[in-house]
Formats: C-alpha cells, structure tokens, sequence
C-alpha cells in the first residue's frame, strides 16, 4: 500500500461530500508499506525532489484513494455494459 506525504497546513477537507483537497505538486514523498502488524506498519519512505522536506506532523494520504476514484466507470460506461432487461428488449421487438 502507498502512501503520499503532504504538509499538514496544504490540505483541507472538501467544501461538499466526503474527501480531501490537495495540490498534487505538493507532494512531499512517498510512503510505501512493506510489514504491516495489528499496532505498526513498516516500510520505506521516499522523497520527491531533492531536498528531505518531510517532518515530523506532515500527513500520510492512500494513493489507491485518488486512483480508483480516477479509474471509476461513469454511469453512461455502467449502464453501456450492462445487458437490456427482458422486459425492455420484449418491447424493442414489439415495436
């Protein structure tokens, strides 16, 4: 699992829904878990650019989050796939 590491005072909750609001450029590193336990995970922690930014209170944030969120079929792409229920393919040949 990874994780992005972005200073505490650059991100912010959403004005509406549920979620997080960051500039990606922001970005600090990354935080990629190796072992994970029931108290502790440990891992590896990269930085982004050259100089080590990271500091103690920075927050960690899932990169699977924003990805899936990317990748998720829109509902014209749903229902595109999905087959016509029998009722609505009976009335297609009737008419």
């Amino acid at each position: 699992m990874k994780f992005d590491v972005l200073p505490a005072e650059k991100v912010s909750l959403k004005n509406e829904g549920i979620g997080l609001v960051y500039d990606p450029a922001q970005v600090l590193g990354t935080f990629t878990i190796s072992t994970m336990d029931e108290d502790v995970g440990e891992g590896a922690l990269a930085k982004s650019g050259f100089y080590d930014r990271i500091n103690p209170g920075d927050v960690v944030i899932p990169q699977s989050a924003k990805k899936d969120a990317a990748s998720a079929p829109t509902a014209a792409e749903t229902s595109a796939k999905q087959a016509a229920p029998a009722l609505l393919s009976q009335l297609r040949k009737i008419l």
